[in-house]
């Protein structure tokens, strides 16, 4: 996921492209991140050590800090869930209520 100054967000290839350029508002392998706690010692911090900080959350759960906005490690996952929602209905027509990733 990469974030953009006017608010849009990208994903997959167009926000891949766009790290090379601003890396410090570009996510990437968040996805080992799910459910870890910031403190578990499998959490793999030296991955965001260069682009993004990796914050602990009230909860002790990961949060990255991404130009000065925090989002969880469950927020940037819906962003992207919402996307592949929305593309989904673009390629189907129709609305989708119910997937299975």
């Amino acid at each position: 996921v990469s974030f953009l100054n006017t608010g849009q967000r990208l994903f997959g290839e167009t926000a891949k492209k766009g790290s090379t350029v601003a890396s410090a508002f570009t996510l990437k392998s968040t996805k080992r991140l799910i459910g870890r706690r910031y403190d578990d010692p499998e959490t793999p911090k030296e991955v965001f050590m260069y682009t993004n900080r990796l914050l602990k959350t009230k909860s002790g759960h990961c949060a990255v800090d991404v130009g000065g906005a925090v989002y969880s490690i469950t927020e940037v996952t819906a962003m992207f869930l919402n996307h592949l929602s929305l593309m989904c209905e673009v390629h189907f027509g129709e609305p989708v209520d119910m997937a299975v990733v």
